[in-house]
C-alpha cells in the first residue's frame, strides 16, 4: 500500500445484501477459524463475503 500507484476496491455483498468487506473460509462442516492461514491443495474450502454483523454473528 505504501508504495501503490492505485488503490481499486472490489465491491462485494454479503448473502444480507449489505455492502461485504470480510472474507470467511467455509469448509464442509462450517467456518474454519484455525489452522494455517494459506491453504495449498489437499483441502475443500471456500471463502464467502460477508458483511461485519454475518462476520461477527457466526
Amino acid at each position: 500500500m505504501e508504495i501503490a500507484h492505485t488503490l481499486e476496491e472490489m465491491k462485494t455483498i454479503c448473502r444480507c445484501g449489505r455492502k461485504a468487506i470480510f472474507n470467511a473460509r467455509v469448509g464442509d462442516s462450517g467456518r474454519i477459524r484455525e489452522g494455517a492461514q494459506v491453504m495449498i491443495d489437499g483441502e475443500s474450502a471456500r471463502y464467502e463475503a460477508l458483511c461485519a454483523k454475518c462476520f461477527l454473528s457466526e
